[in-house]
């Protein structure tokens, strides 16, 4: 169940990076990150993912955010 809220606020806070219009995002950076979105909820719906995928998803992520 940790993960599960875990995965949440990580969906959430790409939603607002997503919605925030002053944040000068590309329409490709924007495809991205519905992109994210969709695998974290694909990983949340997973009955137990473990930490190793949870983690390699959320640094792969956290990764190409600092390449935008």
């Amino acid at each position: 169940m940790q993960h599960a809220k875990c995965l949440d606020s990580c969906i959430q806070r790409l939603k607002v990076m997503q919605g925030d219009l002053s944040n000068e995002l590309e329409s490709g950076q924007r495809r991205m990150i519905t992109v994210w979105i969709r695998e974290l909820k694909r990983m949340k719906k997973q009955p137990s993912p473990s930490q190793r995928e949870i983690y390699r998803l959320v640094d792969e992520i956290a990764t190409q955010l600092l390449t935008f």
